[in-house]
């Protein structure tokens, strides 16, 4: 089980990845190598780093979508023509 305290830092590393791509206007994908790790969180406290992430990034505005879209919608910012 992970820690509230750990937690924190999960929130923390997630936000700060965010931001760098967000303040470079590219799209955004946060992810982990550490399965191990990973499968070790309870729905609990996935729910809770999910929610510190979201509300730490409330101030960009994000639209959450699926990556497949993301793709395509980047992809047709530099095909269209315009």
């Amino acid at each position: 089980m992970v820690s509230g305290q750990r937690c924190g830092g999960s929130i923390s590393r997630a936000t700060q990845m965010a931001k760098r791509t967000l303040d470079s206007m590219v799209m955004t994908t946060i992810f982990s190598h550490e399965l191990q790790y990973i499968s070790q969180i309870s729905a609990g406290n996935w729910q809770a780093i999910l929610q510190g992430v979201a509300n730490n990034l409330a101030s960009y505005n994000p639209q959450y979508v699926t990556l497949d879209y993301a793709c395509q919608y980047v992809r047709a910012t530099h095909t269209s023509g315009s």
